[in-house]
């Protein structure tokens, strides 16, 4: 856990038993309404453009939060996704670890990109230890010494 909650590089991390995937054509980003870092969706950004994939941006949020989640996961694709083919997707739930797995595996998605910080949380971890895809952790720390 220490190597993916403090990676000094992008980690794609492979849970045991998922299956083999070919050419990675759609992405899934979950977008928090208060992340502070867009390290994820930078990387996704990057490997969409050069793999000519899909990108899905989700946000699980509460129903009142839903316009300023709407509004988040549009201003993330448009400042950072410009010539990549977008889907902005607002999930009204609670369990955000729940929602982030069942809509990767209904979308058919080959990767989901997440931000690490200082430590993976506990919805991060839970995430990685469940899905059925890969995951790719983005160093926040690690883009923030890109861009010095």
């Amino acid at each position: 856990m220490k190597v993916i909650s403090e990676p000094p590089a992008p980690i794609l991390a492979i849970r045991y038993g998922i299956p083999k995937r070919g050419k990675w054509k759609r992405i899934v980003v979950p977008v928090h309404l208060k992340q502070t870092t867009e390290a994820a969706a930078e990387l996704a950004a990057s490997v969409a453009r050069d793999f000519k994939c899909e990108v899905h941006l989700l946000c699980v949020c509460e129903s009142q939060d839903r316009a300023a989640a709407e509004e988040r996961v549009g201003d993330v694709g448009k400042r950072l996704f410009e010539g990549v083919p977008v889907k902005r997707v607002v999930i009204d739930a609670d369990d955000v670890e729940k929602e982030v797995v069942r809509y990767t595996a209904e979308s058919r998605a080959d990767v989901v990109f997440i931000n690490a910080g200082e430590r993976i949380g506990d919805v991060k971890r839970d995430i990685i230890r469940h899905i059925g895809a890969p995951v790719m952790i983005a160093s926040v720390l690690n883009s923030a010494r890109a861009k010095s």
